[in-house]
């Protein structure tokens, strides 16, 4: 179901769903033009619309603790619209949700309270420490309108951007933030001017509160292969500079740099300080290594697999020192960062860190100085006149590999003064490849046999060695489901499955037959771009209706190479080949024919050679894809004369 409550907080979500136990006010009124509604103006057919929502964050006087108290108001406006009576929310141990309280107000006025058993089991979700929460809303039905309310508990700051905008349309939205007197509201608005309706500041005895309202937010179209979400909606940025504890001495980053580096109560000086054991070990490990590669390579795999991750603290280092973080084998994804760092200086290579985020997460803004927006910490160590970035604590990556939603994003290398911006390397298209050989031959009787072998490399087989959770022995039946799905009817055995996941590779071979017809049969169809066709385009609509740029999550190829023998008394008709070349990339086919040998030899390949693409642009993607589903479609017909 999708989740039409989103956490406002970056990097930390939702623990558990106790029952209600705070008083709240008693529930506004419900106005009958909201009751009546049945379109939104702004967003015709929508299925469901956010009359009103409203989200207030309060800092304690400390600034180590927050509340945020969230509202929504919605109307099911037609069958579509049924799914948001469903809520979803993240949760883990980082935050803590209390006080929930829901009803739904059926057409007829009958009020519905949410029972105590409608908070659905925990289920897992994408990220290693969290849960997926919902409830589910009583009665919801088209005309209904549902509404819910819960306080978070939060440890820290709130995030350092809030997304405004999601799948739903919004009538009216307010947003206000509560600090101590003496604290700057530092919230910025990016977005069309005509969505902010009022901007004022409220002054109370002991707290000042900054206060946004908003009017007619449209939904932000879900385009595939599109930017993140927060990254094409409008948002408010929150700036805690100047805020205890983070004044400024000098410009932007530097100062931030500066606490973390040395001045602040737990900074990298104290953990680099005590390396001692760190250091004999580094030494301990290079010692048999003939490059200074070698040497990084066996050190940053050490930390890699015997260091655990313990939670996160963002940019702040802990109060272990890189000796301690060693002995107990667990650190923080910075200390991590932080012994890594030490261990390669200690074997006589220049290392220094680096601050980051997945693209994925949004597009870090440089102008914002909000620490809270890093939560991927890593090593640049410099091998052979090379930058070579580490990332310790990325999910066992293969050395001097960054995962693909690191890759063009934006990396703050703090080592430097002052602290200096880099765009993180993108892997050529030659990087991350899709290959496959295969081999049939046609017998007298209508039969075929075969075999064939393919290789995923770079970012296909990270993914692979990542979802890969089954026993060595089940990964024969694996591949032979996926390619059965693929080549069918024709029937796959599995040979050899090889993997290196320091490649990264796998490399899958395998025997393919046809059963004998026995002459049932007067003829073959052969595709000749499978395993790795193109099915169908992810791109339907017109270029005059796509509103988002084209994100694509890495540059690839895939090249598919076949040839099909026949006997005698056979002949074999080509399918057509197509060609295309755009700024997207480029599909190229070849077929090549031998009557005297009755040989064809087809060569397919596709090349996406860029990851993002303007909307100007959008066609000459959506163009490649066409071409590359055309041609993949495509049968080599094998036929008794």
């Amino acid at each position: 179901m999708r989740a039409v409550c989103v956490s406002v907080l970056l990097g930390v979500v939702l623990t558990a769903l106790p029952s209600a136990s705070r008083a709240w006010t008693p529930w506004n009124e419900i106005s009958e033009t909201d009751k009546s509604l049945t379109e939104v103006s702004f967003a015709p057919g929508a299925g469901a619309v956010i009359l009103e929502e409203e989200i207030q964050i309060a800092l304690n006087e400390t600034l180590e603790k927050s509340t945020v108290d969230v509202y929504r108001r919605i109307k099911i406006l037609n069958e579509s619209g049924m799914k948001e009576g469903t809520v979803s929310l993240h949760s883990s141990k980082h935050l803590r949700i209390k006080d929930l309280q829901a009803r739904t107000i059926l057409p007829d006025g009958l009020e519905l309270a949410l029972p105590k058993d409608a908070v659905l089991p925990a289920a897992a979700s994408s990220s290693a420490d969290q849960e997926l929460v919902s409830f589910a809303m009583p009665g919801v039905t088209p005309g209904a309108i549902v509404e819910y309310r819960y306080r978070e508990y939060i440890d820290g700051l709130p995030a350092r951007r809030h997304r405004l905008q999601g799948s739903l349309p919004i009538l009216t939205s307010r947003f206000s933030y509560e600090l101590p007197r003496g604290q700057p509201l530092n919230y910025r608005y990016l977005g069309p001017p005509q969505f902010l309706a009022d901007r004022r500041t409220r002054v109370g005895a002991t707290t000042n509160t900054l206060i946004h309202e908003f009017k007619s937010l449209p939904p932000v179209p879900d385009e595939e292969y599109s930017a993140p979400l927060i990254d094409r909606s409008a948002s408010l940025i929150f700036d805690p500079s100047g805020m205890s504890g983070t004044a400024r001495k000098k410009p932007e980053w530097e100062q931030i740099v500066l606490w973390a580096q040395s001045e602040g109560l737990k900074n990298y000086a104290d953990v680099r300080r005590h390396d001692r054991d760190a250091s004999r070990l580094a030494l301990d490990l290079a010692a048999g290594a003939k490059s200074a590669a070698d040497k990084a390579r066996v050190i940053y795999q050490f930390v890699r697999d015997r260091i655990g991750v313990s939670g996160s603290s963002g940019i702040w280092a802990g109060r272990n020192t890189a000796d301690a973080i060693l002995k107990s084998e667990l650190g923080t994804a910075i200390e991590r960062a932080l012994l890594l760092q030490a261990m390669l200086r200690a074997a006589g290579i220049e290392a220094e860190l680096g601050w980051s985020a997945h693209r994925t997460d949004g597009e870090i803004l440089r102008q914002v100085v909000y620490p809270g927006v890093f939560d991927v910490f890593l090593v640049v160590a410099q091998i052979d006149g090379q930058a070579v970035y580490l990332a310790p604590s990325e999910a066992k990556l293969p050395f001097g590999v960054l995962p693909a939603t690191l890759e063009g994003a934006a990396c703050l290398l703090v080592d430097q003064k002052p602290p200096v911006w880099v765009d993180l390397p993108e892997r050529p298209a030659s990087f991350t490849t899709r290959l496959a050989e295969l081999t049939f031959a046609v017998n007298p009787k209508g039969g075929l046999t075969g075999s064939g072998v393919l290789r995923i490399t770079g970012h296909h087989a990270i993914a692979w060695f990542l979802n890969a959770n089954a026993a060595k022995e089940d990964r024969f039946e694996h591949w032979r489901v996926w390619l059965a799905g693929r080549l069918a009817p024709v029937v796959v055995s599995i040979d050899e499955v090889r993997e290196d996941s320091e490649a990264p590779s796998v490399e899958v071979k395998w025997r393919a037959e046809v059963p004998d017809s026995d002459g049932a049969f007067s003829e073959l169809a052969i595709p000749l771009a499978a395993p790795f066709a193109e099915q169908h385009n992810p791109f339907t609509l017109p270029a005059s209706q796509r509103l988002s740029p084209v994100v694509l999550p890495f540059r690839e190829s895939s090249e598919v190479t076949v040839r099909v023998s026949w006997p005698p008394g056979w002949a074999i008709r080509p399918p057509l080949s197509h060609t295309l070349r755009t700024r997207a990339g480029s599909l190229s086919a070849a077929i090549q024919v031998d009557e005297n040998e009755r040989v064809l030899t087809s060569t397919r390949r596709l090349v996406f050679e860029r990851t993002h693409f303007s909307v100007r642009e959008y066609d000459q993607v959506k163009a490649l894809y066409a071409a590359a589903v055309a041609n993949d479609n495509e049968l080599a017909l094998v036929m008794h004369d």
